[in-house]
């Protein structure tokens, strides 16, 4: 066909572009749902992978966050796998990290350390410790 004249037919095209949107939009909803095979990780499971692979920033954060999504990206398509998703989380931390530190806050690493709950020490225990400091610095 020449340009400028009109398509005797003149739907043709017209019905051919609902059918090829109709298919675009028929696999863009497959692709929204998750995978029959996928379960999301336990929030233990999160939190051991974080460990075991050194991975910055708050586990139960990032589960509490992908839980609350209904395990979707931002794109909402579904998640189909949850540490290589971790991993990014984590790397996207050490930019996070080094924005707080320029502004004079803490790391997430920091935070995380401040955290663990440590015993109070009774009187007895801080009078034994100052006594055996002044001992050793005698």
């Amino acid at each position: 066909m020449s340009k400028g004249v009109a398509d005797p037919a003149g739907e043709g095209g017209s019905q051919q572009k609902e059918k090829e949107k109709e298919i675009a939009l028929a696999g863009y909803s497959a692709a929204r749902q998750a995978p029959d095979d996928f379960e999301p990780p336990s929030a233990e499971d999160v939190e051991a992978y974080f460990a075991a692979n050194c991975l910055r920033g708050d586990a139960r954060q990032f589960f509490d966050h992908y839980a609350a999504q209904g395990w979707t990206l931002p794109s909402g398509l579904p998640v189909t796998d949850v540490w290589a998703l971790a991993r990014n989380w984590s790397r996207k931390q050490v930019g996070f990290d080094a924005d707080r530190k320029a502004r004079g806050g803490q790391t997430s690493q920091e935070v995380e350390r401040a955290a663990v709950w440590q015993p109070v020490k009774t009187d007895d225990e801080l009078i034994a410790e100052l006594d055996r400091q002044i001992a050793e610095a005698s």
